[in-house]
């Protein structure tokens, strides 16, 4: 049997900030990679292919600074399975996830959800236990916009030293290319996201109706009227396909 892998849920609310690279990156990944590296010579992490919150070029640059930081030594190596041929078992927690939460008729408040999830794995909490950095500001100031590869059709990569190896196919060698344009991974140091409401105005009226239409406690309206203060007039810009 294998060993039990320790699940990490971080969680945000649309009112706090959106979604991003941003919110993927550095302190979710940092903290669990410290403690898996001190005892390991090599690292291999796995993700699903999706553009906006790890297959681009934000996450390379925090992992090649991270790397280039905390353990030069090591080795490490990112691989993208083919879609629908694998199976990550962060899928099956999002799964039993989402069947608890369709058994509750009403979720007010965020430590109901918290509650849930709880019960799945470390939940991490935005503004409390973790917060976000803007790497993909510092991104467009330190590496290449004109790149010698096409990210989206990688299969593998791997980061030694200040260069990054690339693969189309899971055989093969890898291509090693230079991403730096200038300075060193040393000096790549966002700064702290701050918070931002992506909550529409049309969707914020909506929910106040509806809090005012099923009636609730003191302290539930007294959330959402903190919560709703600031919203969005506009579609909110997310990180998209980031090559």
């Amino acid at each position: 049997m294998g060993r039990e892998v320790s699940k990490h849920l971080y969680t945000w609310m649309e009112h706090e900030n959106r979604k991003g690279s941003n919110m993927t990156l550095d302190h979710c990944l940092r903290q669990q990679l410290s403690g898996a590296l001190r005892r390991a010579q090599r690292l291999r992490l796995l993700s699903d292919s999706c553009f906006g919150q790890n297959k681009n070029i934000n996450l390379l640059s925090m992992l090649f600074s991270f790397m280039k930081e905390a353990f030069p030594r090591i080795s490490a190596e990112y691989v993208f399975p083919i879609r629908g041929h694998s199976f990550l078992p962060v899928d099956r927690v999002f799964g039993r996830i989402e069947q608890q939460v369709r058994k509750k008729d009403t979720i007010l408040m965020p430590e109901e959800y918290h509650q849930i999830l709880r019960s799945h794995g470390n939940v991490h909490v935005y503004g409390q236990d973790w917060e976000a950095y803007d790497f993909k500001t510092e991104t467009q100031a330190f590496v290449k916009s004109q790149k010698s590869f096409k990210l989206s059709e990688a299969r593998m990569l791997e980061f030694r030293k200040e260069k990054l190896g690339f693969k189309a196919v899971y055989s093969g060698e890898y291509c090693y290319h230079s991403v730096l344009k200038r300075g060193k991974w040393a000096n790549f140091k966002p700064s702290q996201v701050p918070k931002e409401s992506t909550v529409k105005e049309a969707k914020r009226k909506d929910v106040l109706n509806l809090l005012s239409e099923i009636g609730v406690s003191d302290n539930v309206r007294a959330f959402y009227d903190d919560a709703l203060s600031q919203s969005q007039m506009n579609d909110v810009d997310c990180d998209s396909h980031e090559e």
